[in-house]
């Protein structure tokens, strides 16, 4: 698929740099899946069908906390999500060794004639709300 060809390397690239740049240590950047989302779309949620496109999701959510993120980093580590992507085996030493990780998402329009102009991404930090 295009969307893993062309922008899963530059991801992996610019979070590299912008994580060095602050000062973190990087071991590892590893795009595992992504989402086409539109806003003519109706579905949530895709599952990974292929060339599938999801709508916005509307309401507050969390895609990871610290409860869903280490299950999240163990079933990757176990078997390939559906891009076919699977962590490195030495993943799993992440979990039992309480190293540092994180899931970060990043929102980017990929198309160039289209720029993002309903729905756009929010975030807030989770201890400003109760």
């Amino acid at each position: 698929e295009e969307v893993q060809k062309v922008y899963y390397a530059e991801v992996e690239q610019l979070l590299k740099d912008v994580l060095e740049k602050a000062g973190s240590e990087v071991e590892q950047v590893m795009v595992f899946d992504h989402t086409i989302r539109s806003s003519t779309a109706s579905k949530l949620n895709t599952l990974g069908a292929k060339a599938s496109v999801a709508g916005p999701v509307t309401r507050v959510h969390v895609d990871y906390n610290e409860v869903s993120a280490p299950k999240r980093l163990q079933q990757l580590a176990e078997r390939p999500g559906y891009t076919g992507v699977q962590l490195r085996a030495d993943a799993q030493k992440v979990l039992v060794s309480g190293q540092r990780f994180a899931f970060i998402n990043v929102w980017r329009s990929i198309d160039p004639d289209h720029p993002v102009l309903q729905c756009p991404l929010a975030l807030c930090d989770p201890r400003s709300v109760d």
